[in-house]
């Protein structure tokens, strides 16, 4: 099933999200900025419900980007758990963007800010609709530089570059050995669907092929 939804979603946080610093050549307005987030938030819910009534249908999404197949192309995937995470992330969102009108009179940056946020939520909505590992890890990324940001946003405050290195550092070390083991999947799978194992012996390698499928699948 196809609902252009799904892809439309992450394309247009990132989106928003750029272009939110523009509009400071216009207006430094900081409920212009809450509103804005509040509209963004609010049709990213409205699209993500659409996913999410979809999937609670019985039925999985498989959108294709720009109609090139995987794995040349970027593939999202969505079945109901893919479904209800996006569905409750654009709800989390849309609470964030009502605090924020309380929120930026205390703060200032507010446009950066909201950027951020935006930029947060666009890599957690990838994240959760991809459907090819590539994509994964760029959305991955989207998400973890906005989230160092964010815990750096305060800079004049102790311990927030601290605090934002170290959170990088530990990032970089989990994205790394996620990408190896993500690797090593690949490869097993590889194996199993060739015949091609390591262990020799008829008896060891079909030992070793259920050993594969059960823990891979």
């Amino acid at each position: 099933m196809i609902i252009h939804e799904a892809g439309l979603i992450p394309i247009m946080l990132v989106f928003a999200a750029f272009i939110t610093p523009l509009f400071t050549l216009f207006t430094r307005n900081r409920y212009f900025y809450a509103t804005y987030m509040l509209v963004i938030a609010t049709v990213t819910s409205i699209l993500s419900y659409r996913v999410l009534d979809a999937v609670v249908k019985g039925d999985i999404i498989v959108y294709v980007f720009g109609g090139w197949p995987p794995p040349l192309g970027i593939t999202y995937t969505i079945d109901f758990m893919n479904g209800v995470l996006g569905f409750l992330a654009s709800i989390l969102l849309l609470k964030v963007s009502i605090y924020s009108f309380w929120y930026y009179e205390k703060v200032n940056g507010y446009e950066w800010l909201t950027t951020l946020m935006l930029l947060l939520i666009a890599g957690v909505m990838g994240c959760i609709y991809t459907g090819d590992a590539f994509n994964f890890f760029v959305m991955l990324e989207v998400l973890a530089v906005s989230s160092y940001a964010l815990v750096s946003f305060f800079k004049k405050r102790r311990w927030a570059i601290e605090a934002s290195i170290s959170y990088a550092f530990i990032g970089a070390l989990d994205n790394n050995i996620l990408f190896i083991w993500c690797f090593i999947y690949i490869c097993c799978l590889w194996h199993i669907k060739h015949g091609r194992y390591i262990c020799k012996g008829s008896e060891h390698r079909y030992i070793f092929a259920k050993l594969m499928e059960r823990y891979m699948y």
